[in-house]
């Protein structure tokens, strides 16, 4: 990070790559998931798409209830991306983004290649409370809804973030 990154979110973002997504997706498994993957170099976005590539779904995200590491947001800021951010980026032109401009940060965030991502997961809207409940007891403090995903013209279906 061109020597710009505090010791804090260094560690931090080491913790969060550490912790093993075993049982995250045991407790999507047991709670129905229809669709899992872990985030990694095509950033959540470019995942998101590849979920809904196997039907006629449109997704809807969130972007303040993304979960963000400390340090993310003011890397963010000082113009510090990865190599990979644009090529991320270019799926914008193969679907409709998020209701968001491209100096939002947390916009940003969506290409974001990561190397050791959380699982995304699509549950049940009867499921979502009970199994971000169960992920959080579980030691995945930051598990909530992110967005939602439905067929066109039908009720959403809640994207979870671990």
């Amino acid at each position: 990070m061109r020597a710009r990154a505090k010791g804090g979110w260094v560690e931090e973002c080491i913790k969060t790559m550490l912790q093993s997504n075993q049982a995250a997706a045991e407790c999507f498994l047991h709670h129905g998931a229809t669709a899992c993957t872990d985030v990694t170099g095509f950033g959540l976005y470019g995942h998101l798409l590849e979920m809904l590539d196997a039907g006629n779904n449109s997704v809807k995200i969130d972007l303040q209830s993304l979960p963000v590491l400390d340090g993310a947001l003011d890397t963010i800021r000082l113009g510090i991306l990865s190599t990979l951010h644009p090529q991320n980026m270019a799926v914008c032109e193969l679907a409709e983004p998020p209701a968001a401009t491209e100096s939002n940060q947390r916009f940003q965030l969506l290409f974001d290649p990561q190397t050791s991502g959380g699982l995304v997961a699509s549950v049940s809207a009867a499921q979502a409370a009970a199994c971000v409940e169960e992920l959080i007891k579980r030691g995945y403090s930051q598990a909530t809804v992110i967005g939602s995903v439905a067929a066109v013209n039908e009720l959403r279906e809640p994207i979870l973030w671990v």
